[in-house]
């Protein structure tokens, strides 16, 4: 028995249109964008300093933290003031690497007397300029470990503006490349 062409046609819609329904004609559902993870902060870590203010330990979550972006809004605030250029921020001391250890160290050393000294004739005696050994000596600093903490903080420093001299970059100049 044969089948005239208009049933064979009318078969062959018939089976499309229930296969294109089966499969193809569900609609499709927008899906909502996945939602970023949530992060969770980091607590700041805190530069760990005896109460009597015999040590310090320095942990790198506090230089990559604290120490490290106080350093460089420094060394941003001097390049836009000198309008870039490097050596005009150096000549107004705005570079000093005395100025910038007291920078990054502000507020983080406790209960412990900031080395520090303003003499009675005017004069300031900075960290680099007091000693922790002779008691009976006008730049007598009695916590010889705060002096070791504020020197580990200027040699960094000086090796972060050396790096800064030679690539013009503050994002290259780290006080402690790791």
């Amino acid at each position: 028995m044969a089948l005239d062409p208009l049933t064979v046609g009318f078969v062959a819609l018939a089976g499309y249109g229930l296969y294109s329904r089966s499969r193809h004609g569900r609609r499709m559902r927008r899906t909502k964008p996945p939602e970023p993870p949530k992060l969770e902060p980091i607590p700041k870590t805190p530069l760990v300093i005896a109460p009597d203010c015999s040590s310090w330990e320095m942990p790198e979550t506090w230089i990559i933290q604290t120490a490290q972006p106080r350093f460089y809004r420094k060394l941003l605030d001097a390049h836009a003031a000198a309008g870039g250029e490097l050596d005009e921020a150096q000549r107004r001391g705005l570079l000093d690497p005395v100025t910038l250890t007291y920078d990054v160290l502000a507020g983080e050393v406790g209960s412990c007397p900031v080395p520090f000294v303003s003499r009675d004739d005017g004069t300031k005696w900075t960290f680099r300029d007091l000693q922790s050994d002779i008691p009976q000596h006008e730049d007598y600093y009695p916590h010889p470990a705060i002096l070791g903490l504020y020197d580990t903080i200027f040699e960094a420093v000086e090796a972060a503006l050396s790096v800064l001299e030679q690539t013009h970059d503050p994002a290259k100049a780290l006080l402690f490349p790791l």
